[in-house]
Formats: structure tokens, sequence, C-alpha cells
């Protein structure tokens, strides 16, 4: 495989490999964009601005400014990719800095997936997807694939991502592994056991888990998450004994 580990903590002298993964990034977008639209429409998009910002040739006949906004919004439109590739997969558990992370990636320029998306839009088709993936093993790459492209997302951290990550590595194998974790099982144990494990069955939030369908749905997605994050059990967040 092609994917790289980059191990990260909250050490700032990590913080440079995420730079070097950006400045790889930039560098690679100009030969990818050469590659997606092909020489060919490159230099009839090159005579198109030419003829649209001539003086001599009246085409559009409007003024310069106007025709060479015209010409950027075309290019832009024809050359902007429908689709976008996950680049970067973090393959740890949430609870190990991964929104710290998701806010370092974000500001050198990435779109990236994270729980906090999923919750801020709504995303019930997601929600839908993930809950099927988690019950099968993560066995339709395809399936995975389609959701970051369709959605535009170039970074995907955090749970429920890291649930499929390998898969990911399979359906975008160009992208880079960051792997983030604390510094013993215990202390993740500890954070998450009273955070993210247990905060859907806490009041008010079991009530509307309970009673608003997209977190109904959410609900199904984290039994069966937490199932099999915990070995295999069949497991109810809402049960007393969750996650004891």
């Amino acid at each position: 495989r092609n994917n790289h580990i980059l191990p990260t903590s909250p050490n700032p002298r990590h913080v440079p490999l995420l730079h070097q993964c950006y400045q790889a990034r930039r560098k690679s977008n100009y030969f990818e964009l050469a590659g997606s639209i092909g020489v060919g429409p490159v230099w009839f998009l090159f005579v198109v601005i030419s003829l649209l910002t001539r003086n001599n040739i009246k085409i559009m006949p409007f003024p310069n400014s106007i025709r060479l906004i015209f010409a950027v919004a075309l290019v832009s439109f024809i050359t902007s990719p429908s689709n976008a590739a996950l680049e970067v997969i973090g393959s740890g558990y949430g609870r190990t800095g991964t929104d710290t992370l998701r806010e370092a990636l974000n500001e050198l320029g990435y779109k990236t997936y994270h729980m906090r998306e999923i919750m801020k839009g709504q995303l019930l088709s997601d929600i839908k997807v993930w809950h099927d993936q988690i019950e099968n093993d993560c066995s339709d790459v395809e399936a995975l694939r389609d959701l970051f492209e369709r959605g535009g997302w170039t970074a995907a951290l955090d749970f429920p991502t890291v649930m499929c990550y390998e898969s990911l590595m399979i359906a975008f194998p160009q992208a880079k592994i960051i792997h983030t974790e604390r510094k013993s099982s215990e202390q993740w144990w500890n954070s998450a056991s009273n955070s993210i494990m247990i905060i859907a069955s806490l009041f008010p939030f079991n009530v509307l888990h309970a009673v608003i369908p997209f977190l109904k749905i959410r609900k199904a997605m984290l039994n069966s998450m937490w199932s099999k994050v915990l070995g295999g059990k069949n497991i109810t967040i809402s049960d007393d004994d969750f996650p004891l």
C-alpha cells in the first residue's frame, strides 16, 4: 500500500509533518488538474480566455473587466472537480485528540469529516451508511468511497470513520494515515467512558434520542459501533450498566 503513517500528538514538533503533507498536496494539484481535464481542454480554455479578453475581437459586447470575470468563472466551473478524494484518514479513536487534529487540518485547507460534522449537518444518509457498514464489517468499499466523494471531504477522522479506516485505505490508496492515541488504554477508557460513551444516555439527550428521527437512527448506529469497539458484545447505550 502507498499509505504512510504519520504519528501525531499534542507535541508541536509533529506539526511539520502536517505541513509537509499539505505542501505535497499543493504541488500535486497542478498535475492532477492537467491529468483530470486533459491537455486538449487546457489549450481550448487558453484560447477561450484569449478570445474573451482581447479588445479587437468582439465576441462579447462588454467591457474587458466583465469579460475577464466571465472567463475566470467559466474556467473555474469547467475545471472544478465534482468529486473529491480523501487525502488524510485518521485511524485513532475519539478522545485521542481527533477534534484538535480536525481543527489543524481545516486550517491547512482540508475539508475534514468528523462526528461534529455529522451532527452539525444532520447527515442522516451518512448515519444510515455507517450503520450498515459497521454491521457488515465495512465490506462495501464503493459505498464508503461514494460517501466521501459525494460530500467533497478531503480528510476524515474520529468515530465513525475509524471503524472502517482499513476499508478506506483500499478506497483511497493514496491517502496518508494519521494515527492518534492516548498514553495508555486505561487513560483512553477513563476519558471515553465518562464522555462520548455516555452522553447519549444522559438527560436531556436520552429523551431527544428517543423522539427525534435523526437521533434515533444515530442511536442505532452507536449501539452497533460500541458493540464492535467493546469486543462484539450486543450493547445498547441506554442500558443501566453501559459502559461498565
